[in-house]
């Protein structure tokens, strides 16, 4: 990992199973019974995980609102707002 990452990031930021989505999993599965409706459950993903979370998200309890990008033009924060 790069050095600036390794040293400033908590390690379960940086380890969430084989795929790094079981963290992600749990908080959309668990959310939604600590949110009102119309709620909003914002998050940040890793580099490339855009796709994979965005298959993760039940429509039936989430509305994405959108998939906000950093500075370098990368998807890194879900805007969920919960049905």
């Amino acid at each position: 990992l790069q050095r600036e990452v390794r040293d400033h990031e908590p390690l379960t930021a940086l380890v969430s199973g084989a795929d790094g989505l079981d963290h992600i999993r749990a908080l959309l599965r668990e959310t939604p019974q600590l949110l009102h409706e119309n709620g909003y459950f914002i998050f940040e993903i890793g580099f490339g995980q855009r796709d994979a979370v965005d298959k993760l998200v039940d429509r039936a309890v989430w509305h994405l609102n959108e998939v906000r990008k950093d500075l370098q033009d990368i998807p890194r924060t879900v805007v969920l707002q919960k049905r």
